[in-house]
């Protein structure tokens, strides 16, 4: 029997429309030992479905032990809530005034001025109308003409008939989550992890960029953002003159939404607190905790640290990504709770005219985001962050902790004929946000177990129990091979004493502080829980009331104990013995290749109804170690200055894409495009340029089978920012050919959305320029990866499968190339596929070495022959032998090429297998093979990556009773899931969609 992914479509579409919002900051634990996204914020306000985009949030069955799903919010007239009131006189931007130094732009000043004209009057008019004074929260005109206001729900149809009005909406709220920290367990691995480190020994450093960030604020007292080891490293950097002075803040006061100069110091050049209307921006005034300070310090915490300028990277070890870089802190959660969208919109303005080179939002719904703004929905965030092509400013956008779909399904997976939809919140799936998906740290901090001769790194939490570090020394331990239930413990003291022992437990089916309370009366010396899936986890220890440690190490280190432990046996009972040592002494190691980095479980990830690429990119987002903004002093105060602590999350990815964009606007500010290619200056901004060539060098992750993982879950790859500013061309992906309507690659993004392909045709084409930055001619090689999702039995994995080789070509500059290299293996005078079976026939032995040309079959240079070249040459055959040398781009200069996807038949097969198709996924690379200039290696790789559907995305199954199109038009039958909570009515006015229970 299938299981109710399709019969609850309805419910969930339902539900979609009445989540919360909360900043997608940390995965934490949960008391079943599971990882799990934060819980949403108690406040709730109405989200509403965009018709136009079908967003299937993560599903999960209710169980024994869970809460049943949070019961539909209902509006009642005479409720307050927040409106964006838009009104009808173009936007400063919309006007068509540029965005770069819009603040000092007399022209645009003056226009600003007069939409706070309208909208004073506008504001009298409602005034009027209602009786009572309108509570406005902001007045925004640089890209919105919009008034932000509290009112009365009901006077919503009045206010949107006042002459000069367009529409009112209602705005989204955002919650920060709760959650206990984990003591340091990683540090700066991160930044070698993305290529920061080998970019600052190139000199990019950040200086002079700037980064906003807008969050819960900043600890303005930690030492990571003191002021003068800042200046001192600027100076060194010799970028003091780029700084942003206290007069240059001052004097663009008047136009900032905030009306406020609020200088801090020389790192922090601005700070202002937008949800309560005030200057107080750390995190001893409220309490939403120091999520701002975390972030803050992986995007842009110091090199040096204190008056004796000490390195950071090898004392505290933790350094931002950009630690030259200014931050300016929009505290947008306050003593006043959550921010509204209009709450945002008003702090990347004020980014926007404070110039700042990146804008980071650690934030996103906890249901599946919208793409675009339709008629029946418009958010003044998602009109903000989908108009601002032309600025100069990256945002970068958490993709949100909710995993994948399926990941709550009996096995993990779907079922065959389903699709992924999308579990990523807004604002990361809106168009022009940059979205990043989380890995896992490769590398770990901290104050290890030593055992035969190893490090063994842990993760700690908050909780009653003692810290790990302050129990140093070496101890027997037990390890029961159990999951640490009162009996477990019971068993195995009666043959070996527990007391005075660390003991050590698996992770599974009960809590994590069941674990600990059940050890309680064998009074242990600690007590270790050992994961029991690769990784590493921050245990939920809210109920232990133990005063030991309770610490977690991971599934191979486990492993490692009991492969050097002493096994013994007591009834039903295997247990381990051995002797390991707690030490109190930071030390760092690199514990993972960065090839053999993985997407973190808890990263959200499928497609977005509109079929775009979202997450696009990757960044280290699990286990960073970075500030503690809300550390506890030395008397146990607020307000520790030096400590740091470890958090996961996508909020931790998506900062360190801020801190990369802030050194890749150092590095266009030393290489300013128009110096090195006129062509690409004349149509890109700097944004363009740094996604484009923070997408393009990102690596393609691929899993520990050595197969791609998708593009759903990593978008173009794990970001590495020393490639970006090394790569002596850049990528620009042309219109043309692309079947999606979201013009998605405005702002330079490189990715490839192809959309859906109803009709089975499998012919796709799309196009992208080469522009050569270098005063040297480059010649490239280029091919195509293609894959897609690996079908197991009846179920949809989220592993790949590669397709078979062939059907790709490529026109350069409208022309085929010629090929000038023969693979003419059976020497007839041509290459054709009697060269690939001559590869076959000859490492079958049914020809000898004077039957072929070696030189020709080795199509890998390896200087053996195998399977692999006869799969190497199909794949050149089919692409025209475009492997081959000719393809040149002359100094300076640029060059088009237009790749085209004709599936072949054996290819097809692999799709039409299957009921609904399936998703075609691939990688072009774009090899630059000139191997040096004047000594210099000029050698660089771009990829492309691909995502498009196979078949009819939207298609029903037999569970469904109605179609896409006639949701989009809303004629839809919703189907009766035996809840009539579920069961709604739908009423408009004045484009405003209301849902109201059907009870």
């Amino acid at each position: 029997m299938r299981r109710h992914l399709k019969r609850l479509l309805s419910v969930l579409l339902v539900l979609t429309m009445v989540s919360s919002f909360v900043v997608t900051g940390w995965a934490v634990g949960e008391a079943d030992g599971t990882d799990s996204a934060p819980k949403s914020g108690t406040e709730l306000e109405m989200e509403y479905l965009d018709p136009s985009t079908l967003h299937i949030p993560k599903l999960g069955e209710v169980g024994e032990d869970e809460e049943p799903a949070e019961e539909p919010t209902v509006i009642s007239p005479n409720d307050i809530v927040r409106v964006s009131i838009f009104l009808d006189k173009p936007a400063t931007l919309d006007a068509g005034y540029a965005m770069k130094n819009v603040g000092t732009n007399s022209a645009a000043i003056k226009y600003r001025e007069s939409l706070r004209k309208q909208q004073t009057d506008v504001t009298a008019a409602i005034e009027r109308a209602t009786g009572s004074q309108l509570d406005v929260k902001w007045n925004l005109t640089l890209a919105a003409n919009a008034i932000s206001a509290n009112v009365l729900y009901k006077d919503i149809p009045m206010i949107s008939a006042i002459s000069g009005v367009k529409s009112v909406e209602l705005e989204n709220r955002y919650e920060a989550p709760e959650v206990d920290p984990a003591e340091p367990n990683t540090a700066n691995t991160s930044a070698g992890m993305v290529g920061a480190v080998d970019a600052w020994a190139d000199g990019y450093t950040g200086a002079g960029s700037r980064i906003a960030i807008i969050d819960t604020g900043i600890d303005t007292a930690h030492q990571s953002f003191a002021a003068e080891p800042f200046t001192y490293a600027v100076n060194e950097a010799g970028a003091s003159s780029e700084l942003m002075t206290q007069a240059q803040v001052q004097g663009l006061a008047s136009q900032l939404n905030s009306g406020s100069g609020n200088y801090v110091s020389a790192k922090i050049p601005y700070g202002y607190n937008y949800v309560d209307g005030n200057t107080t921006i750390n995190h001893l005034s409220d309490t939403e905790g120091d999520h701002g300070s975390h972030v803050a310090g992986i995007a842009a915490a110091n090199r040096y640290i204190g008056s004796a300028h000490n390195d950071a990277a090898s004392t505290v070890y933790a350094v931002g990504m950009a630690p030259d870089a200014q931050l300016f802190i929009m505290k947008v959660f306050g003593s006043g709770g959550g921010a509204y969208d209009s709450d945002y919109f008003a702090a990347i303005e004020d980014a926007i005219v404070l110039q700042c080179d990146a804008a980071n939002l650690s934030l996103g719904s906890g249901a599946p985001g919208f793409t675009f703004a339709s008629s029946s929905y418009q958010s003044i965030l998602n009109s903000m962050v989908n108009n601002t092509t032309d600025d100069h400013m990256v945002l970068t956008i958490s993709a949100g902790n909710a995993g994948g779909f399926p990941d709550e399904t009996e096995n993990g997976w779907l079922y065959a004929e389903d699709v992924y939809f999308h579990t990523g919140g807004s604002p990361g799936s809106y168009i022009h946000s940059l979205c990043v998906a989380s890995a896992d740290n490769i590398g770990v901090v901290g104050t290890p177990l030593q055992y035969n001769g190893e490090n063994m790194f842990y993760t700690e939490t908050d909780s009653t129990g003692a810290k790990m570090a302050t129990i140093a020394g070496t101890y027997n331990f037990v390890y029961i091979d159990a999951i640490g239930e009162a009996a477990d413990y019971s068993a195995v003291n009666s043959a070996a004493s527990l007391s005075g022992k660390i003991v050590i437990v698996n992770r599974g089916e009960i809590s994590f502080y069941e674990k600990g309370n059940n050890a309680i009366s064998y009074s242990p010396k600690a007590v270790i829980v050992a994961n029991n899936q690769a990784g590493t986890i921050n245990m939920s220890l809210d109920d232990y009331t133990g005063t030991f440690p309770m610490v977690c190490i991971t599934l191979a280190d486990a492993n490692k104990l009991k492969a050097g432990a002493t096994s013994h046996t007591t009834g039903d009972y295997t247990y381990y013995t051995g002797s390991i040592t707690v030490t109190a002494n930071m030390s760092a190691e690199i514990l993972t290749p960065r090839e053999e980095a993985t997407v973190s479980s808890f990263s959200s990830w499928g497609v977005p109804g509109s079929l775009i690429m979202k997450p696009e990119i990757t960044a280290p987002g699990g286990n960073i170690y970075s500030v503690y903004g809300t550390a506890k002093t030395s008397s146990g105060t607020e307000g520790g200055t030096d400590q740091y602590v470890s958090f996961s999350g996508t909020s931790m990815a998506a900062p360190h894409m801020a801190g990369l964009s802030a050194v890749m606007a150092e590095y266009l500010r030393e290489n300013p495009i128009a110096d090195v290619n006129t062509k690409l200056s004349g149509d890109y901004n700097d944004r363009a340029v740094a996604q484009s060539l923070l997408m393009s060098t990102a690596t393609p992750m691929k899993d520990e089978y050595g197969d791609y993982i998708s593009i759903l879950q990593q978008g173009a790859g794990l970001a590495e920012v020393s490639k970006a500013v090394r790569a002596g061309s850049v990528i620009m992906m042309n219109e043309a050919g692309l079947t999606t309507a979201t013009n998605s690659n405005a702002d330079g993004k490189v990715k490839v959305e192809l959309g859906d392909d109803p009709a089975r045709k499998g012919e796709y084409s799309f196009s992208f320029t080469i522009y050569n930055l270098t005063d040297t001619d480059l010649e490239y090689e280029l091919s195509t990866d293609l894959f897609t999702q690996y079908i197991y039995d009846e179920y949809l994995t989220p592993y790949t499968e590669m397709l078979p080789a062939g059907g790709v070509t490529y026109t350069w500059n409208g022309e085929v190339p010629v090929s000038n290299e023969s693979h003419d293996v059976n020497k007839d005078g041509k290459t054709d596929n009697d060269d690939v079976q001559a590869i076959l026939d000859y490492i079958a032995g049914l020809l000898e070495d004077e039957d072929v040309d070696l030189e020709a079959a080795d199509m890998d240079g390896d200087e053996a022959i195998t399977t692999y070249d006869a799969y190497l040459l199909i794949d050149w055959e089919a692409t025209g032998g475009t492997t081959a040398e000719g393809y040149i781009v002359a100094a300076h200069d640029s060059a088009e090429v237009t790749v085209t996807i004709s599936l072949t038949a054996a290819q097809k097969a692999v799709f039409d297998e299957r009921e609904c198709g399936g998703y075609i996924e691939g990688f072009t690379y774009v090899e630059c093979i000139t191997a040096t200039r004047e000594g210099e290696s000029l050698e660089h790789v771009h990829s492309i990556p691909i995502l498009g559907y196979y078949g009819s995305w939207t298609d029903p199954t037999m569970f469904d009773t109605n179609s896409y199109v006639e949701t989009l038009y809303g004629n839809e039958q919703v189907n009766y899931s035996g809840n009539t909570n579920t069961n709604y009515l739908r009423t408009n006015f004045n484009g405003v969609t209301t849902q109201f229970s059907g009870n």
